[in-house]
């Protein structure tokens, strides 16, 4: 056994042995209300919809309060913006308890990422148990994908799904279309899968896939609720601008104190800029559907109209890509970016008593990121700089606590006939999420910095690559 191969190893078991004591020994105190707390607005939904009430409504709040854990002394209605097409899915769950439905849930969601995980580690030729267990560590390191599974979020779903839709469709066997159907459960992160179109047989499928999602939602809501969902989406959005728990470029620079109108000016140019590298990248013939689909994962948190913490899950995918593939320079930018985008900045302020927790899972991230590849030791400094930024980061945050929906929430009564969107404004400028505070924009800058650098080596990597292509 070499020495790079002993120092694999021994990061492999500092990443393990991090992961462990993250959950156990310095998991802190459970924060009140249900474990799942998005998973709580789905099988709602589908309790509403069984009962024949509007799943888009106020009227959620009388089957939200309830589940287990929600307070019902007080309105705390979470908003349940998912598709129509997808509510006899929730209503099969909602038939169950919320704690069973809630473990048939996380079940099906882990069986998922096994499955897509194991499709990258496949395309990328690192299928062997010590990669598997690296990248497995890498994951659970990972902070938008240990945020996804603790809310039960369908952001983890649509992932998985889009990842195994995009095998299917190149090894020709059935089955895509499905998948790519319900890797529509969350609508802006199944954009990805556009980076597909440009083959006329994925594209025919796509088309086919939109047809029946419209369809479904048609049957199971009626023409009228269909219009209206994408209004809701519309409000829902307006709801959230500015708001703490968005990290899109708009609401960063919101917090950083710019006015509404010119941080959304400032957000639509982001957006205007990502659309065009996107379009350019996709016109390059050389690249594969692989690189193409890593490019449009990256690009996607400048593009999408909101985007959440949780919702970087999808730039697990280029992460993977840049770590086996880019050279030497580019893959210590890759590591830096990655250990960027997996430490939950934001939470260090949301939960400072968790401190421990995050530094060993950014411990075990890099670690992972270590053992995952095949890169000399001294490449992973830059990694390890950014992973060091969580200390003063940290740090001041213990001086500058970030309100949590719905804890820091003041009890308010909502009228009956009011919107959905209009009470969710509420409740989140209720819970102070609607504010201006530099330094929690610092904290999601670094998160949208991490997903820049990131998109940089993605696209940098694979046009590498496709210049290799040429060449041979």
């Amino acid at each position: 056994m070499d020495e790079r191969t002993r120092g694999r190893l021994a990061a492999l078991a500092i990443a393990l042995a991090s992961v462990l004591a993250a959950l156990t020994l310095a998991r802190p105190h459970v924060t009140p209300g249900p474990l799942m707390r998005d998973f709580e607005a789905y099988y709602s939904a589908g309790a509403a919809w069984r009962a024949r009430a509007d799943p888009y409504g106020t009227a959620l709040w009388r089957y939200e309060k309830e589940v287990p854990g929600v307070r019902s002394d007080r309105f705390e209605a979470l908003p349940f913006v998912g598709p129509p097409a997808f509510l006899p899915l929730w209503a099969a769950l909602s038939v169950l308890p919320f704690a069973s439905a809630a473990v048939i849930w996380t079940v099906l969601l882990m069986a998922l990422l096994a499955a897509a995980l194991a499709l990258m580690l496949l395309r990328l030729h690192a299928w062997d148990p010590g990669s598997f267990l690296s990248a497995a560590a890498l994951c659970v390191g990972f902070g938008p994908l240990t945020s996804a599974f603790a809310l039960g979020q369908a952001a983890v779903a649509t992932f998985a799904l889009a990842i195994i839709a995009a095998q299917l469709f190149v090894s020709n066997i059935p089955g895509a279309g499905v998948a790519a159907f319900f890797a529509a459960l969350q609508p802006n992160l199944w954009l990805v899968l556009l980076s597909q179109v440009r083959y006329r047989r994925v594209a025919g499928t796509l088309t086919i896939v939109v047809l029946a999602w419209l369809a479904a939602g048609l049957l199971f809501a009626g023409a009228g609720e269909l219009r209206s969902y994408f209004g809701v989406l519309v409000a829902h959005g307006a709801a959230e601008r500015g708001a703490l728990i968005q990290f899109t470029p708009a609401a960063i620079a919101y917090g950083f104190g710019l006015p509404l109108g010119a941080a959304n000016v400032l957000g639509t140019l982001a957006m205007l800029l990502a659309i065009a590298i996107w379009v350019a990248a996709m016109a390059r013939r050389g690249l594969t559907r692989w690189w193409r689909l890593a490019i449009t994962c990256a690009l996607l948190p400048f593009a999408a109209p909101f985007f959440h913490e949780h919702d970087f899950v999808i730039l697990l995918m280029p992460a993977l890509w840049c770590l086996c593939t880019a050279t030497k320079r580019t893959w210590a930018l890759a590591a830096a970016a990655t250990m960027l985008i997996g430490i939950d900045w934001l939470g260090l302020a949301q939960r400072p008593e968790a401190l421990l927790q995050s530094a060993l899972l950014a411990l075990a991230l890099l670690c992972a990121i270590f053992a995952f590849s095949d890169q000399p030791l001294t490449l992973h400094r830059f990694a390890a700089l950014a992973g060091l930024l969580l200390l003063p980061a940290g740090l001041l945050a213990q001086h500058f606590p970030a309100p949590i929906w719905p804890d820091a929430m003041h009890g308010h009564a909502v009228a009956a006939a009011t919107s959905m969107a209009t009470a969710w404004n509420a409740e989140l400028r209720a819970a102070h999420q609607i504010v201006r505070q530099p330094f929690w924009a610092v904290l999601r800058l670094m998160t949208l910095a991490g997903a820049a650098l990131l998109a940089w080596c993605t696209i940098r990597t694979a046009s590498r690559h496709d210049q290799m292509s040429a060449l041979a």
